[in-house]
């Protein structure tokens, strides 16, 4: 029972979003759920078509190319909870949140 009690940690990550060219940032319980979840976004933006199993973002990606532990700049002022927010231009452009749709 305190097993389930205990709340996990969010993470947070940043990194580039060579498919819609801008910069993700990314807050999920673990790097598996935020490929998840950013795989998710991108099945909802643009109307973008995909097979259930094809990922744009992968393991591979996530590890070598988002940085792990930092929010950064853009995301000054924005509290971390889970979901996926997106910049086309970097930085000074305020990122929005684009997963989940029935979120802020």
């Amino acid at each position: 029972m305190l097993g389930s009690l205990i709340m996990k940690t969010l993470k947070i990550w940043n990194g580039r979003d060579w498919y819609c060219k801008g910069h993700l940032y990314v807050c999920a319980h673990s790097r598996a759920e935020a490929i998840r979840i950013v795989n998710a976004a991108y099945r909802c933006i643009r109307g973008l078509k995909l097979r259930d199993d094809v990922n744009i973002i992968t393991v591979n990606e996530a590890r070598d190319y988002w940085v792990e532990g930092c929010w950064g700049n853009a995301m000054e002022g924005i509290t971390p909870e889970l979901g996926v927010w997106h910049s086309k231009d970097e930085y000074p452009e305020k990122p929005v949140r684009i997963y989940p749709e029935n979120m802020k």
